[in-house]
């Protein structure tokens, strides 16, 4: 036990400063994509006042996350944009990381993905709004055994991006599993089911507008190919997974996701269950993990020669469509 902190202590101290350096060089160089109107708000924001502001960011983005605004419009009146990013990709890492620790991840397979993962590297520097919403799910999940603690970084976690609904959603299938699999079975709903249900409209009631506005946009941008990539995660995860029965209900739920929200961040979903599932399995330490792992470090590649090259991580992908 003692080792495995020196080794956890040792990959936070090499990591964390090579993910701040990383990024404060390459988010200079990403002004494509999303960035455009993220660095446009971050420069503007020093001249509103909190509810002008709001407005104002509602106005460049067309939605509504508040923690995002909140911090930019908190950090944008000292802190360069660049070192905004830096800072919070390092709190990004530092929580991927410490919740490898939790769950006896290898060491060396936790640095690898917060260093080089494609996944991580779209939420450093493309997904800034998603990136806070991942920071605080994932603090939820380090804290799990503090329920207030774990409660309020999830609700913070919901606030910063809608899309965590579909991770915690996620979580909820495959913790009432086999309630879900009785009321289907026996037609009896559980009191347990029937208040996440509740919780469930409660939320999608107060977001509608949100969500219809992300499925109108992601619908018309599906692609099939993508359902392909889920059912590979699906695969994968159901190989390594210990409850096989949960793993089959999670996808089901996250393949109608992908038909509804489109297949590029819900499959980012299903890459999430899959490395729960094989990170458990002799901490990560298994071909599964090796071959998924070594697939999208290889695809971060790309993502970075684009942002150096044309200021934009998805500029090859732009061009193909």
């Amino acid at each position: 036990m003692k080792r495995e902190k020196l080794l956890y202590l040792t990959a936070n101290f090499f990591s964390l400063p090579i993910v701040f350096i990383f990024s404060v060089w390459l988010s200079g160089l990403y002004v494509g994509g999303d960035q455009v109107y993220y660095s446009t708000i971050y420069k503007a924001l020093p001249d509103f006042g909190f509810l002008s502001g709001l407005e104002y960011y509602k106005s460049v983005v067309s939605s509504m996350e508040p923690m995002h605004f909140f911090f930019s419009w908190v950090f944008s009146r000292f802190l360069e944009k660049d070192y905004f990013v830096a800072f919070s990709n390092v709190f990004l890492a530092h929580a991927a990381l410490l919740l490898c620790k939790k769950k006896n991840v290898n060491v060396a397979i936790a640095v690898i993905i917060v260093t080089t993962n494609f996944y991580f590297l779209v939420m450093y520097f493309a997904a800034e709004r998603l990136k806070f919403g991942m920071i605080f799910f994932l603090y939820s999940l380090c804290f799990y055994e503090h329920y207030k603690k774990a409660a309020g970084f999830a609700f913070l976690a919901v606030l910063s991006h809608v899309q965590m609904f579909v991770f915690y959603a996620v979580m909820v299938v495959g913790y009432y599993v086999n309630e879900i699999y009785k009321a289907l079975v026996d037609k009896r709903i559980s009191s347990n089911v029937l208040a996440v249900l509740i919780l469930g409209f409660g939320f999608v009631f107060a977001m509608h507008d949100q969500l219809l506005k992300k499925i109108t946009v992601y619908y018309a941008l599906r692609d099939f190919s993508e359902v392909l990539k889920m059912l590979l995660f699906f695969a994968g995860s159901l190989f390594y997974a210990k409850q096989r029965k949960a793993v089959f209900f999670i996808f089901l739920f996250l393949i109608l996701a992908v038909f509804l929200f489109g297949g590029k961040r819900i499959n980012m979903v299903g890459f999430f269950v899959f490395l729960y599932c094989s990170l458990g399995f002799r901490g990560g330490v298994n071909l599964g993990a090796f071959i998924v792992l070594a697939y999208f470090s290889f695809a971060s590649l790309g993502f970075v020669e684009d942002i150096i090259q044309h200021g934009n991580g998805f500029y090859d992908a732009q061009l193909r469509k």
